[in-house]
């Protein structure tokens, strides 16, 4: 099995088709969804106003199934809870954590 067999796409699709809070997102939103509270918190909300940014460092394994091409994603949850994934580079992961709003 290779590494991106490892992870079950199919399943992350399916979870963004319908209607809901990732609708119309990639499949790697759903799986890094799954994985929120394993990431680095670098934003959080407070009373429910602002944003939820958890930065997630990838893998071998999802690099190749998610066909990503930066070494972090960033998971975003906005005030509204629409939830979004964004590759990021080294130097924009280090500059979200340095961020000070």
């Amino acid at each position: 099995m290779t590494n991106a067999q490892a992870i079950n796409v199919a399943q992350y699709e399916e979870a963004v088709r319908g209607p809901g809070a990732m609708e119309g997102e990639s499949s790697q939103t759903a799986y890094f969804n799954e994985l929120s509270g394993e990431g680095e918190i670098i934003a959080w909300m407070e009373d429910g106003a602002g944003e939820y940014v958890e930065l997630h460092e990838t893998t071998a394994a999802e690099r190749a199934a998610f066909d990503i091409e930066t070494p972090y994603v960033a998971l975003v949850v906005s005030e509204q809870g629409f939830i979004s994934s964004h590759d990021i580079t080294a130097v924009e992961a280090e500059a979200a954590r340095n961020y000070v709003a």
